[in-house]
């Protein structure tokens, strides 16, 4: 088998138990070689999501603010 290249976000990279789970997940399949993580998720209700704030800092910068 080839190389695998792995893809973890959102909930899956929220907090430090979670990022040991993706750990865990990377060290479990030697082919698992890259590794693309996007936003992460949100902790608690109150958290504002990565990717809204950059789409938020998009529209900020289309107005010059």
């Amino acid at each position: 088998m080839g190389i695998k290249v792995a893809k973890f976000g959102g909930t899956s990279l929220a907090d430090a138990s979670a990022f040991r789970r993706v750990r865990d997940i990377l060290l479990s399949d030697p082919a698992r070689r890259y590794v693309v993580p996007s936003a992460p998720g949100k902790r608690h209700p109150e958290d504002a999501k990565v990717t809204d704030l950059l789409y938020q800092c998009f529209k900020l910068a289309q107005r010059k603010e």
